[in-house]
């Protein structure tokens, strides 16, 4: 599968799996927020007037629970997604839980997204990297990712590691959890790392990597 082929492909697994499932669904991949999302929540509410970057936001599944908890502290979530079904769903959706004000739809790739060096309290990008098609857009992202970020404040990663030939969507990338931590870390040599954790699932292993900026 070349490159364009394989775009084409996630584009239609992401939009046929938010066709099929709200936002929040029980028993759905969209019910909750992943685990240390939720867990940098309450350091974020406390800080007036932050801002968020949510790379590859989908429907709103971290951004709207963000926006949400953090809404009184004046917190501004802006939520980028390649999909015009998600950006769609995002807003539809920043609307049902009453958050618009603070939520910020962008529908771009995250590759092409402009991010302003020193701005952004927290940066997140949750199943994103490996869906990236080539070393060097992902070595690019990483380092404005890391020049994105304020003095002291966080980045959190998540990505599939160790995906087998049947796991869906077809990644991009498909490294070992080992050298995924070590590109991470490279990006992110000056940074303290806060939790890294390698969660062994069935046909692949899930990477977990928050890092604060020093």
């Amino acid at each position: 599968m070349n490159e364009e082929q394989l775009v084409t492909h996630q584009k239609q697994y992401f939009h046929d799996l938010y066709s099929r499932y709200d936002l929040y669904e029980k028993g759905s991949w969209l019910e909750k927020p992943s685990p240390f999302i939720q867990r940098y929540i309450p350091v974020i509410q406390r800080v007036p007037d932050s801002r968020v970057l949510d790379l590859g936001a989908g429907p709103g599944r971290h951004a709207l629970s963000i926006a949400g908890a953090a809404a009184s502290a004046n917190t501004e979530v802006t939520a980028v997604d390649h999909l015009p079904l998600a950006v769609e769903q995002l807003e539809t959706n920043s609307r049902r839980f009453g958050v618009e004000a603070n939520i910020r739809p962008m529908h771009d790739k995250a590759e092409n997204v402009t991010i302003q060096e020193q701005y952004y309290h927290w940066i997140l990008a949750v199943h994103l990297l490996e869906h990236i098609p080539s070393p060097e857009q992902r070595e690019l992202l990483l380092s404005r990712i890391e020049a994105g970020v304020v003095y002291k404040r966080y980045v959190t990663i998540v990505m599939n590691t160790d995906q087998s030939e049947d796991t869906l969507p077809e990644p991009a990338w498909n490294p070992a959890a080992e050298e995924a931590s070590k590109v991470l870390r490279k990006a992110f040599a000056s940074w303290r790392v806060a939790a890294e954790k390698i969660d062994k699932q069935t046909g692949y292993n899930t990477l977990t990597f928050l890092a604060q900026k020093e």
